[in-house]
């Protein structure tokens, strides 16, 4: 009998709101879509170093933050040469925010509120 290891897909948030974290972390099924979520974050510089360290496979963040906003997160994460996934949440949809997104190779951009439907696909 061998043992097989299912590797998991590592997961980040960042909102500066806790309560949305909170939400997301207990609502969207991780486990059950092979994703682990190894930390959260509601400030985008600590954000940004602990990504560093972390290397998750995917990075979910919101658009806008005090101090920094999502898209220059992601600037600056791109920068550093680190190569992740990367999903918008955001409660604006401003053309150039969301253009800005997908010149950064942006994945996937989605408004909130969040429905159930859209938590299933996360």
């Amino acid at each position: 009998m061998t043992n097989t290891v299912v590797e998991m897909y590592k997961v980040y948030l960042v909102d500066d709101d806790n309560i949305i974290l909170e939400e997301l972390e207990s609502r969207v099924p991780w486990m059950e879509n092979g994703f682990e979520v190894v930390g959260r974050c509601t400030d985008p510089l600590k954000a940004i170093e602990e990504v560093s360290s972390l290397l998750p496979d995917v990075c979910i963040c919101d658009l806008r933050m005090p101090e920094m906003d999502g898209n220059e997160m992601i600037r600056r994460i791109r920068e550093k040469g680190l190569s992740c996934e990367f999903v918008m949440l955001s409660a604006y949809d401003e053309y150039d925010d969301v253009r800005t997104f997908f010149k950064q190779s942006g994945y996937d951009y989605i408004l909130k509120p969040i429905n159930d439907e859209e938590i299933r696909i996360l």
